[in-house]
């Protein structure tokens, strides 16, 4: 199921391209932004192609490391960044491909497919082939070869799976270059080269260039594999399957089958071969066995099993003679590892080890190795959703109790102190900073964090990092405290899968512990009348019960197109001796009471609950396509009930369009909010709703984007200051030195005698420029009047972005001296 509100992705669309708009100067109040923390985006994201050692430690890349994974006798794997490249810096390697290659004194070697000569200008370099060296200063790389590329006859963009030759030379491909020309793309058909160690260097020959002319393909993809002889077999991205062999001055190609005409699909890389020389492979189709086929033009093609489409990978052959592989499932289901068995006759039987879930295990996996034990291990890839579109990790899949197959996470991809938090953050009695983000942490679902003033600065700490099973994962909303200390949220999958794939959510609780927090889930959402994807953040009661909304699930027969399976619902979490009993205080039908409940709720003094829904309310023609343009409900408790009651419905014109953030009384029982979009300028506004006897009247306080130094689009609430001033945020807006447009902006409503209020920026984000960027959530105001916040990416000067996150990863700042 998906949030019932806009993607983050388009948020962050329309924020970019207020930017680039260029707003004009602001005149900035006198105060101080000093971030306390910025989100790094480092970690391990993408972990491919593993390499074993004989201590049983593995070796793999992420986008621009090497890492190293070890098991500890405690039974868990640590995980050690050996290297990492810069970032296509001169002659520096980047971009490395695997597998990696290790060699009997502990070195690896691999290919990058950037850096090396200039002659690739368009590719940022032709490649490089560089080896990884321990030493007592850590790891060092040195370059072996740097690719001339096509000019000179040379190779360009190496495909990694490097093999060492008995005489300690090393053979491997490259996609492009060679000395033969093809239509498209114009960098040459590649070659196989070899490099040989030469007085304290290495020298490369072109073993051979390929060429469009005759059968041999073009193109050469994949591992190459060497036999006993000498003799090299690799494939081609145009389905033939090669082999070199040496002879005087130099090596001969013939190519030994089609196999993408035989069998009418792709071909997927990688070879391995019997103790009888035969050839074994895969297309997107199934296995197929090539045998030597004497007198005759290619060898004999021979399918050993067809998947039907399941994408087989890699092969391993064990001592026995069987092969083991996985299949990624391509659009049948999310893959195995299975075994082939010869049962004579020439047929195989096929015995699946092991099906992927798609879940904590992923899918479709690849890079396929095993040990000596008869383990394997493999990466996946976890689609958790999001801006990130999935992650990778690295498991082991080994046999388990009662002869079944089972997968352990070794490392999920992540980034190790979070990132994008996209909520706010609550203060402690002692002054710190708790909150969370969405994304990020040690398995890549999020994570609870602390931020503490220390004498030598702030440090966070990661309370808790969120797995995206039974215990939930993405967390949105902020937290809140009991009064024990203990911290409640929600997180928007995980938990129940019954009707989520990932799960529909979940209600947290995290409970000191000694030196650490311990995770209960108190509730998991069912998608059913129970409603699903909790986007925000819970309530108490003076009783200890919790309160929140789900912002899609309930009434199944809503239905709009950002809520498929109900308009969401209000819920009450009561504890109880044994577990927390869950009830539906009311589901939406999309009317005027009211579609999609993306914000918190507040309770008044009599005990009732106030809202906002991001659409519903007045529905018509003419009010944003027939579903609403958003509606600020109460719910008040009757006998047995709760009685929902409409107090105002948005009209998408200047009165506002879409409230996703909570509501704030002042202390005569006004409500105050505000909307993302709508307004004069369709940039969102500030509003009151004052009660009367019979109904409730709204007044616009601010409407966003009058000037171009305002902010647009405010998703956060406002906070009340003890004069009785409001703050906010908003995602974008603002302007920076040079009449550039800002990325967000912290503002103030000053109300005067006459009942008007006046708007002032007090700082506006820099993105790149320092400051963070796109503040999604309101502040939080401490005792002496500072103001606490975060954003959803950037803060440049104080963390440098890593490429894993697009717009850096985000900050906890503080703005002070008003």
């Amino acid at each position: 199921m998906k949030p019932n509100r806009l993607s983050q992705s388009m948020r962050i669309a329309l924020a970019l391209s207020a930017i680039a708009l260029g707003m004009g100067q602001s005149a900035q109040a006198a105060v101080t932004e000093t971030v306390l923390h910025g989100f790094s985006g480092t970690g391990t994201w993408h972990p491919t192609a593993l390499t074993r050692d004989a201590a049983g430690n593995l070796y793999g890349i992420d986008d621009q490391s090497i890492f190293e994974l070890k098991p500890t006798p405690a039974g868990a794997w640590k995980e050690i960044t050996l290297y990492t490249f810069p970032v296509n810096q001169n002659l520096q390697p980047a971009n490395p491909k695997g597998p990696l290659l290790l060699d009997a004194a502990g070195n690896l070697y691999g290919v990058t497919q950037q850096a090396g000569y200039t002659n690739c200008t368009q590719l940022g370099g032709c490649g490089t082939v560089f080896e990884l060296s321990p030493g007592n200063g850590g790891w060092q790389v040195s370059t072996l070869y740097n690719f001339g590329g096509f000019p000179a006859g040379d190779g360009v963009v190496p495909t990694g799976g490097l093999v060492f030759d008995s005489a300690g030379n090393l053979f491997g491909e490259t996609q492009q270059g060679g000395t033969n020309a093809c239509p498209y793309p114009s960098n040459g058909c590649g070659t196989v080269f070899e490099l040989s160690p030469d007085s304290g260097s290495w020298k490369e020959t072109i073993v051979h260039s390929f060429s469009v002319k005759g059968t041999e393909g073009v193109f050469p993809f994949g591992r190459l594999t060497l036999d006993s002889a000498g003799n090299l077999f690799g494939t081609t991205q145009r389905g033939t399957v090669f082999e070199l062999s040496p002879a005087p001055g130099g090596y001969v190609e013939t190519t030994l089958s089609n196999v993408a005409n035989n069998a009418k699909t792709f071909l997927n890389g990688g070879l391995v071969l019997d103790p009888a020389g035969n050839v074994y492979g895969t297309t997107y189709a199934g296995v197929f066995e090539l045998l030597p086929n004497p007198g005759g033009t290619f060898w004999k093609y021979k399918v050993v099993y067809d998947f039907a489409g399941a994408n087989p990978g890699d092969l391993i052959f064990d001592q026995a003679g069987n092969l083991f592989g996985d299949t990624t499932g391509a659009n049948i289901g999310n893959g195995t590892l299975f075994e082939l068995t010869p049962a004579g006759g020439g047929i195989w039987n096929l015995t699946t080890l092991y099906t992927f879930t798609g879940g904590v295990d992923g899918a479709s996996p690849k890079d396929l190795i095993t040990d000596a034990a008869g383990n394997f291990y493999a990466t996946s890839f976890r689609p958790v959703g999001d801006l990130r579109n999935g992650l990778d990790e690295v498991l082991k899949l080994s046999l388990g109790p009662k002869g079944l197959w089972q997968a352990t996470v070794l490392l999920s991809g992540n980034c190790k102190d979070g990132f994008f938090p996209s909520a706010g953050v609550i203060l402690d009695a002692a002054g710190n900073l708790y909150g969370t983000t969405s994304l990020g942490g040690k398995d890549g679902f999020g994570t609870v964090y602390k931020a503490s003033s220390t004498p030598s600065g702030w440090k966070t700490t990661i309370l808790y990092n969120f797995r995206g099973g039974p215990d939930g994962g993405i967390p949105k909303a902020g937290l809140i405290f009991d009064a024990a200390g203990n911290l409640y949220g929600t997180t928007t999958l995980g938990g129940n899968r019954t009707n989520c794939s990932q799960g529909c959510g979940t209600v947290f609780e995290l409970s000191p512990v000694k030196n650490t927090w311990k995770q209960h889930t108190l509730y998991s959402f069912s998608g059913g009348s129970d409603g699903a994807v909790p986007l925000a953040g819970l309530i108490f009661d003076a009783t200890g019960n919790l309160y929140g909304t789900a912002s899609i699930g309930g009434d199944a027969t809503c239905v709009t197109p950002l809520s498929p399976t109900g308009c969401g619902t209000v819920f009450e979490l009561s504890p109880g001796q044994h577990a927390w009993k869950q009830s539906t205080l009311y589901s939406f039908t999309g009317g005027s009471d009211g579609s999609g409940p993306v914000a918190g709720l507040i309770f008044d003094a009599a005990g009732n609950l106030y809202g906002t829904t991001e659409l519903g309310g007045i529905i018509s023609a003419n009010s944003c396509n027939n579903y609403g343009c958003g509606a600020v409900f109460e719910l008040s408790p009757g006998m047995g009930a709760w009685k929902l009651t409409p107090l105002y419905g948005f009209t998408g014109g200047s009165d506002g369009l879409n409230p996703v953030a909570g509501l704030v009384f002042d202390g005569a029982g006004n409500l105050y909010g505000t909307t993302e979009f709508g307004g004069t300028f369709f940039a969102g506004v500030a509003f009151k709703l004052t009660p009367s006897p019979s109904d409730w009247t709204e007044s616009v306080l601010h409407e966003f984007g009058y000037v171009y130094a305002d902010g647009t689009y405010p998703t956060g609430g406002l906070t009340f200051d003890t004069a009785g001033n409001l703050y906010g945020t908003t995602v974008v807006g603002g302007t920076l030195p040079g009449n550039i447009g800002g990325f967000g902006v912290v503002f103030e409503l000053l109300p005067s005698p006459g009942g008007d209020w006046t708007e002032s920026i007090l700082f506006t984000m820099g993105g790149t420029y320092g400051g963070g960027a796109i503040v999604q959530s309101g502040v939080t105001l401490d005792a002496a009047g500072n103001l606490y916040g975060t954003t959803f990416g950037w803060d440049y000067f104080y963390s440098p972005p890593s490429q894993n996150c697009s717009g850096a990863c985000g900050t906890v700042f503080e703005i002070s001296g008003r």
